[in-house]
């Protein structure tokens, strides 16, 4: 036991040094965070209007350190291999980041919390080490992106994961 905590001590500090800012473990990533776009200065992962109802739009939004843009990364027991998957909720309407009928092609959107692809989300270092990126497992593990061609109010989707800043999340607290 005294070995295991040694170990999981020495790996955080291995990735606090390595990705300052940046979660060292599962268990650093619940959160509350604003979600913020390394794409767009200032703009932040934000349920559209303060909304509480499901269904309502995700968009990016000037981030204004308000409960609609605070979310929290619950882990849930499911696993595909080595990657671990967690529920992102918003702390203002406690409703979860879910992909419309697991549809690529549709905006994101906030829904009730429920078992279901749609609502698994891995989280994973940005590969330069700054940031993270989201990716859903009901869609083939695209990753959560800002919509580059529009500014704040635009709604959030997933697409194929790319090295781009458009797919990099910057978590604050």
């Amino acid at each position: 036991m005294h070995t295991t905590r040694w170990l999981a001590a020495v790996l955080s500090g291995i990735m606090a040094v390595l990705a300052p800012g940046v979660p060292a473990s599962a268990a650093d990533f619940r959160g509350p965070y604003h979600f913020q776009s390394a794409y767009y200065t200032n703009t932040c992962a934000d349920v559209a209007y303060g909304a509480t109802n499901p269904g309502a739009r995700v968009q990016q939004w000037t981030c204004y350190d308000g409960a609609a843009e605070r979310w929290r990364m619950d882990p849930v027991p499911y696993l595909v291999g080595p990657t671990r998957f967690y529920q992102v909720w918003n702390l203002n309407s406690r409703l979860c980041l879910d992909l419309p009928y697991g549809d690529p092609a549709k905006p994101l959107q906030q829904w009730r919390c429920q078992p279901g692809d749609q609502q698994l989300w891995a989280a994973e270092l940005y590969p330069d080490g700054k940031g993270i990126r989201l990716r859903n497992l009901m869609a083939n593990y695209q990753c959560l992106s800002v919509d580059t061609a529009h500014g704040a109010g635009a709604s959030l989707w997933v697409r194929p994961c790319q090295p781009v800043n458009s797919q990099r999340w910057l978590t604050t607290s």
